[in-house]
């Protein structure tokens, strides 16, 4: 009996020798990205045939969740957690010990550590395997609010990062800013971090301060703030002297304004140039300024302009004063060329024409259709005036095929149909 007892004992340990095994598993945690699919390596040592073993992924994080059963030498579904369903799988050839688990379509919730578990007969191990993500949160938010004359408190937050990111303060010009800032992390359902800080800071010594949060250099995100300060009464010294180059402008403006009136009105008063109005057609009681629609001044010397103006008034007097003028008078002006400079354009007037005159629609032609008319009085004579008005200064005209007495009336020939040469 002893001899068998013994022989029992033997054939019982030679079994569990030869199915004792050790789990083989990665040091430290998987990096894996969002939406992409993992693996998460588990090898028996020795590589013992684990066809008929039983296999098991679970959670250790969460409540032991399974993740994949094998049994009985097939998947067991219905043990499987539903959010983990047709996403686990093993992957490694059973024969050989290796019974690694695939997942896919990586969320969020898979982060975490799992626990690999096998098991034969009387003999088991497990171990662990960890899967990270590296997940970027969003862009800082950052705002601002007045404490002081010349501070302010600004907040920098941002949330949704896989692990606890470095948030930095920085100046314009890359210096960090060492106000001694405050952090405050916290952790969302999710197991994503969010970060909040703020400080007290001087908007005068930079134009604007930066809040950077990262994981890495290559997982960074950076918003900008320009911080101003609300200006009152008692900023009156920094307001004026921000805004003295806004005055210099507007008087140096002014100014330039104020020298071009001047020059326009000199040029004006020495008749190189005209400046009148217009009024509509018609109007008699308002006649508007005769203004060529092209006009050049004369070059000439000063001299030669003047003696000029005096051969242009004499004519123009002697026309007017001069009733018995022949029509071989002919006034004779040596800078004609340059006379002609002032030309402008003529229009006759219909509306005050006696009726046997008949004057052309654009006003460039009159005729006499009844030669033998007699005015009211022997000493009146019939006349035409021009819808223009002219001006106090230098003007020239041409009229062809002309028959009659020429000249520049006054004012109070307006509506009259004829003059008095007495």
């Amino acid at each position: 009996m002893l001899a068998i007892f013994l022989g029992m004992v033997l054939n019982l340990g030679n079994t569990v020798a030869d199915y004792s095994f050790n789990l083989s598993v990665p040091h430290g945690p998987i990096p894996v990205q969002l939406g992409s699919s993992a693996t998460l390596p588990c090898q028996l040592n020795p590589r013992h045939n684990a066809v008929a073993f039983r296999v098991e992924w679970n959670r250790l994080d969460k409540d032991s969740t399974v993740v994949l059963l094998r049994e009985n030498r097939q998947i067991q579904g219905a043990s499987v957690a539903p959010e983990y369903r047709d996403r686990a799988s093993l992957i490694g050839d059973l024969e050989k010990g290796n019974v690694s688990l695939k997942l896919e379509n990586i969320t969020l919730a898979d982060r975490g550590e799992y626990v690999c578990f096998v098991k034969h007969t009387t003999w088991y191990e497990r171990a662990s395997v960890s899967l990270s993500m590296k997940v970027v949160g969003s862009v800082p938010v950052l705002s601002y609010t007045e404490v002081g004359k010349d501070e302010m408190n600004v907040t920098c937050v941002s949330d949704g990062w896989s692990s606890q990111p470095t948030l930095t303060w920085k100046y314009k010009q890359g210096r960090e800013i060492d106000n001694n800032p405050v952090y405050e992390y916290s952790i969302d359902a999710d197991g994503l971090v969010s970060v909040d800080s703020w400080l007290l800071v001087s908007p005068s010594k930079s134009e604007w301060i930066s809040c950077s949060v990262y994981l890495s250099d290559q997982e960074m995100r950076e918003s900008r703030v320009m911080p101003q300060i609300t200006r009152t009464q008692t900023d009156a010294v920094t307001l004026a002297s921000s805004s003295g180059e806004w005055r210099a402008a507007f008087i140096t403006i002014l100014v330039l304004v104020l020298l071009e009136f001047s020059i326009l009105f000199l040029l004006h008063r020495k008749g190189y140039i005209n400046i009148g109005k217009q009024t509509k057609k018609g109007s008699h009681d308002e006649r508007p300024e005769c203004i060529g629609e092209e006009i050049t001044p004369l070059q000439y010397p000063t001299e030669q302009k003047v003696q000029t103006e005096q051969k242009v008034q004499t004519a123009e007097k002697a026309v007017t004063d001069n009733s018995t003028m022949t029509d071989a008078q002919i006034i004779k002006i040596p800078e004609l060329d340059m006379v002609k400079g002032s030309a402008v354009k003529l229009t006759l007037d219909a509306t005050i024409a006696p009726t046997f005159l008949t004057i052309t629609k654009n006003g460039k032609l009159v005729t006499c259709s009844d030669p033998k008319k007699q005015a009211p009085q022997g000493d009146h004579h019939p006349h035409v005036l021009c819808n223009e008005r002219l001006s106090s200064h230098q003007h020239y005209w041409e009229i062809t095929g002309y028959s009659g007495v020429m000249g520049i009336a006054s004012q109070h020939l307006y509506n009259k149909q004829f003059w008095n040469s007495s």
